[in-house]
């Protein structure tokens, strides 16, 4: 069967496809594949019955809540319009391709032949609008935005440039952290407190207290919300971390949970819809002017508009502009990520503040070009980075990911080209890693020598420090680089070993806003009905500005505001 697909969903798919009737195909049941992203097979079942596709599926190794969701909205799109004259998912592309590849190979097999029986239908395009208020950008913060307001009677209009929602949440590999929590609670957790945790986020450098004794409270609802509506998040750990239980990414479990509450409030979701200006009157912004991928551009007016666009990490310009010495890296982030909502805010006059603040990811995989990270394998499951001589050059768990990527450059001549050496209890602890596995990413052998040729790494050197490494990890005492933990002993075989790089994890710099998520101008003063949540501002967190939780605690305070406001 086809996958799960939000309503809204297959909604704004078809709105804009051209429909194409197959002619009378032959019953029955057939397989095709085409090269995926990952260069794996994109492979499809297609069933006919009555001479119409009555189901399709897909067997794949595409990106979990990416391109696995694109292939999901393509299938169900084609069984719907009973064509396969539709549009590639924007955001995956490539994956969207390789589905429609497959999909007409398999047609084929059936008798469908590409000019058979091709009309185009009149294309359904959404003119002016209005509603409560206008959320702009569909991840973890305009989500839970959307959600908080209709529950509250409001009628909401979500806009999402992409094909598909969960923004860079999706990309969360992780961890989310909150305090107080239910999970916390479940486990008898001590020293976890609300309380507690707002004052372990003011102990972070740029971190305004007042910031984060706002934030701390709404971290917990969030997690608690995510819980409770069905997210598994059960394991924790650092001590405010939370993630899956069997170490999968807890992005794929944020972006799922928070697609199927919004699903279940009937919001006014619209992807493919680029929001490309900001409608003032009198001083206050009214709404926003909507560019969709097909059809005409329209407004949609708002007593209030909330930005949660995320930042810039996957915008060549403005790295260029703001950070140009990170412009050359890749990023981990979605491709969404391009600095659309600070150019929407200062265009009306919002203050951008610290935007040549970056956080730098030293541990991913280039996989054509899309950057993977490895950071759950660094922080909890262990192993060891090394350059080509073998040598380790830092605390290979360290949580200041900027500071690792520094040494990695030095250490490897300036190129920043390291390795990432684990064994199997570093694979068996997390499923995220034997997906990367699966997925070809990770080579491994069961000779460490062999291991090293194949890598490029020196094998004497690599064994000389896993040697010592070894007695660190027995003694629990790390003399050169004061690591803590061993999580990995290379004690079970395999061994293995990834090819890793820096890359942009995030943008700290954005819209100036207050305790109560208000766009701020140069002047320090809100712009009336304007807020801001998540990457798309400068909230004050130092580096914990680029967490998971962060967007969807400040659009519940963006919300309570405008429900005071709006009464």
């Amino acid at each position: 069967m086809t996958g799960y697909v939000p309503k809204f969903a297959t909604f704004a798919i078809a709105a804009f496809v051209h429909t194409a009737a197959f002619a009378a195909l032959m019953d029955g049941s057939y397989v095709a594949s085409a090269p995926g992203v990952w260069g794996s097979p994109v492979e499809t079942t297609v069933v006919v019955k009555q001479g119409k596709i009555a189901d399709i599926s897909f067997k794949h190794n595409e990106t979990e809540g990416v391109g696995s969701r694109a292939l999901d909205v393509i299938a169900r799109s084609v069984v719907k319009t009973q064509s396969l004259a539709v549009d590639a998912v924007s955001g995956a592309t490539a994956s969207s391709k390789a589905a429609l590849m497959a999909l007409s190979v398999a047609l084929q097999k059936a008798g469908y032949q590409a000019s058979n029986g091709v009309k185009n239908t009149v294309q359904t395009a959404f003119g002016d609008a209005s509603a409560d208020v206008v959320v702009v950008g569909g991840g973890p913060g305009g989500m839970m935005a959307a959600i908080e307001l209709s529950r509250a009677g409001k009628d909401v209009i979500l806009l999402e440039k992409l094909g598909v929602l969960g923004g860079n949440g999706t990309f969360t590999s992780t961890y989310i952290q909150a305090g107080g929590t239910v999970v916390q609670a479940k486990h008898k957790s001590t020293d976890t407190t609300v309380e507690g945790f707002a004052k372990y986020l003011s102990g972070y450098p740029d971190t305004d207290p007042v910031m984060a004794q706002t934030v701390a409270p709404e971290s917990k609802v969030v997690v608690d919300f995510l819980v409770e509506n069905g997210a598994d998040l059960d394991r924790i750990f650092k001590p405010f971390a939370h993630a899956p239980s069997d170490g999968r990414a807890p992005g794929l479990e944020i972006t799922k949970t928070f697609t199927k509450a919004l699903e279940k409030e009937k919001v006014d979701v619209r992807l493919n819809a680029r929001a490309t200006r900001i409608l003032m009157k009198d001083g206050r912004a009214v709404g926003v002017e909507v560019t969709p991928l097909s059809g005409k551009p329209y407004k949609v007016t708002a007593k209030a508009v909330i930005l949660a666009t995320g930042g810039f990490s996957a915008s060549k310009e403005m790295l260029k502009q703001f950070a140009p010495e990170a412009a050359v890296l890749g990023t981990t982030n979605s491709a969404g990520t391009q600095g659309d909502g600070h150019r929407l805010a200062q265009e009306v006059g919002a203050k951008l503040t610290d935007m040549g603040k970056i956080v730098l990811n030293p541990s991913t995989y280039n996989a054509n070009g899309t950057q993977i990270s490895f950071t759950a394998l660094r922080f909890t499951s262990g192993g060891i980075m090394v350059n080509q001589s073998g040598n380790r050059f830092i605390d290979d768990t360290s949580n200041d990911k900027t500071g690792v990527t520094q040494a990695m450059i030095k250490a490897t001549g300036g190129t920043g080209k390291a390795f990432l050496i684990f064994d199997q209890s570093s694979v068996s602890k997390l499923a995220i890693i034997k997906d990367y596995v699966q997925k070809g990413y990770v080579l491994h052998d069961k000779s460490l020598e062999n291991l090293a040729k194949r890598l490029g790494i020196d094998p004497k050197g690599l064994a000389n420090t896993i040697a010592k490494y070894k007695t660190y990890a027995e003694s629990g005492n790390d003399p050169e680089f004061g690591r803590k933990t061993f999580g990995c002993k290379f004690d079970t075989l395999p061994y293995y070993g990834v090819k890793i790089e820096p890359a942009v994890h995030a943008t700290l710099g954005g819209i100036a806003i207050n305790t109560k998520a208000q766009a701020l101008d140069k002047n320090g003063v809100p712009i009336k009905g304007l807020y801001a949540v998540g990457q798309v501002t400068d909230s004050n967190l130092g580096r914990h500005n680029v967490n998971v939780f962060v967007p969807p605690s400040f659009a519940r305070i963006a919300v309570r505001e405008i429900l005071k406001e709006t009464k």
